[in-house]
């Protein structure tokens, strides 16, 4: 078991290490041939990509008085929003409570633990609702025995879609033109968050979502997923539904045999 011990006053300098994650030139075929597209590598950044959402949604609860100084935060997690929050806490000085479930795998265990957070998994998914409802059920039984406790609610909060807004700044001035902007869907936070600034910039540009197969946010019947961190078996309110020109639904194999095509290069 790993114990962190922070301070309420956090360690502020830390979020100067946000954002500014490089771009890469994409040629991979995947598996079919294409022009090439730009990826935008925020695994490279502190925290993940939403240590981006998990800094705004600490920060808005706090300014507005939601969130005391070293008061703990618990979230329903899968993995990556954890990793993100792990480094909000540290930066911020709050103790971190994650649930997550029996599915999560034992390397984002191992990794969310050694950050300090405190684990709390379900062991059965709901009747409705699935791993997600379950573990939120798990989460509201936490708040009630945490004194001061907060949940920052990724699904609905809007700072989750504000902090990318850094992310969107970032893309306008690292490329010159932009006329597709392809979005995974899990919360809806960063497609949401990154499209409207984008399109003030470029009106025309078309956003793509790619959503897992057995995910229910854009109308198809919820069934098990194996993929973590995509999809959702729940509609969350960020989700900007119109602001989408197409969605695709990406099952595990395809996910899977791309992200090894990419990391082999060929």
């Amino acid at each position: 078991m790993t114990t962190a011990v922070l301070s309420p006053a956090g360690n502020r300098e830390l979020l100067g290490l946000l954002g500014r994650t490089p771009l890469a030139r994409i040629t991979v075929d995947l598996p079919c041939p294409h022009p090439g597209f730009w990826a935008k590598l925020e695994a490279l950044g502190v925290g993940g990509m939403k240590a981006r959402a998990a800094v705004s949604m600490l920060l808005g609860a706090r300014e507005r008085g939601e969130l005391r100084p070293g008061a703990p935060v618990v979230e329903s997690t899968s993995g990556t929003l954890g990793v993100g929050l792990a480094f909000a806490g540290q930066a911020l000085g709050h103790p971190i409570v994650l649930v997550g479930d029996i599915e999560l795998e034992p390397s984002m265990r191992r990794l969310l633990r050694s950050y300090g957070v405190r684990l709390e998994l379900v062991d059965r998914p709901a009747a409705e609702g699935g791993w997600q409802a379950a573990r939120l059920a798990r989460l509201r039984e936490l708040l009630a025995r945490l004194p001061g406790a907060y949940w920052p609610d990724q699904y609905g909060n809007p700072d989750n879609s504000a902090g990318y807004a850094s992310l969107a700044a970032e893309l306008a001035t690292q490329l010159d033109h932009l006329d597709v902007l392809v979005c995974s869907v899990g919360t809806g936070g960063h497609s949401a968050g990154v499209v409207g600034p984008l399109r003030r910039h470029w009106p025309g540009l078309r956003l793509i979502g790619v959503d897992a197969t057995g995910s229910a946010i854009f109308g198809q019947p919820a069934r098990p997923r194996l993929m973590r961190g995509l999809g959702s078996s729940i509609h969350p309110r960020n989700v900007a539904y119109d602001a989408f020109d197409e969605v695709h639904w990406v099952g595990p194999a395809e996910a899977a045999d791309a992200c090894r095509r990419l990391a082999a290069g060929n």
